[in-house]
């Protein structure tokens, strides 16, 4: 076995599996749940009311919520909750965010189509 992992003795690096309950609305969830943030000092939570958003009052989309996880130490996305009809889309790009551990300061100077829901990410974190 040793030949397998070439001797590393390093940890194991584990992707975020998001997972999402198909419903109208949907609910999607990824990393760390909103309550640790609550709980622990490290960890800011922040709610957001989407659902008059442009890009979603065009969608004619009658509920849109979510709730992101950030370390307040690294600036980076660690957990996420969203409730929409398109929530599959958000906590898939939300998920990559985690994963790439991208500092907000980053994802927020990418340059994304507008009005979409993927442009309205900058203003979620």
């Amino acid at each position: 076995m040793a030949g397998y992992f070439n001797g590393s003795t390093d940890p194991i690096q584990f992707k975020s599996i998001p997972t999402i309950v198909f419903g109208q609305p949907s609910l999607g969830q990824v990393g760390l749940p909103s309550n640790i943030a609550t709980d622990d000092s490290r960890y800011m939570l922040i709610t957001n009311d989407m659902t008059k958003w442009y890009s979603y009052h065009r969608l004619n989309e009658p509920l849109a919520k979510a709730k992101v996880v950030i370390n307040r130490d690294t600036e980076t996305v660690v957990g996420a909750t969203v409730l929409s009809n398109h929530a599959d889309y958000l906590i898939n790009i939300l998920t990559m965010m985690i994963d790439q551990h991208m500092k907000i300061g980053d994802f927020n100077r990418e340059i994304l189509a507008y009005p979409t829901l993927a442009s309205d990410v900058q203003y979620l974190i």
